[in-house]
């Protein structure tokens, strides 16, 4: 019984919901599939069959850098207009995403947070030279995002 309850209890992953009848996609949670969460291939599909405009709302603290790209990308290249509204936060890559929408939407409190790409690693001093180089191409790439959406100088964001 009490194995029972404590099972009830454990962590059940968030995910995003995408409503169909409505064409508005939600992204609560962490961004990726490191998290069993926000994962890129299953929310590009589901982006990906919505036709016409869609309305894209926001309270993520970020996740993973590359599926967030996969789900910036897949907002950009579809066909209809994409309004963003942030409802809470829209911090590291999710604030990436956010760069997809045609109109972009600050909620009243709502935040939005950018920074140099970082990750965890190991290894020796030369595979920490290659990833502090890797971490400095995918931030330098992250900039021009940021560059084409709000036309400030890439200085800005580097």
């Amino acid at each position: 019984m009490r194995l029972h309850k404590i099972k009830a209890l454990s962590r059940q992953p968030k995910k995003h919901i995408v409503n169909e009848a409505t064409n508005e996609v939600i992204i609560y949670g962490e961004i990726g599939d490191f998290w069993d969460e926000l994962d890129a291939k299953s929310l590009t599909d589901k982006i990906s069959a919505l036709k016409g405009d869609i309305t894209v709302r926001i309270n993520s603290a970020g996740g993973s850098v590359f599926d967030g790209i996969t789900i910036f990308n897949a907002l950009k290249n579809r066909e209809g207009s994409t309004k963003v509204v942030v409802d809470g936060l829209a911090a590291s890559i999710a604030s990436v995403i956010a760069m997809a929408g045609d109109e972009v939407v600050m909620s009243e409190g709502s935040m939005l947070m950018i920074h140099d790409a970082w990750a965890l690693g190991y290894g020796n001093a030369s595979e920490m030279r290659k990833l502090a180089d890797t971490l400095d191409k995918v931030s330098a790439e992250l900039a021009k995002i940021y560059v084409r959406k709000t036309s400030n100088a890439l200085d800005e964001f580097q």
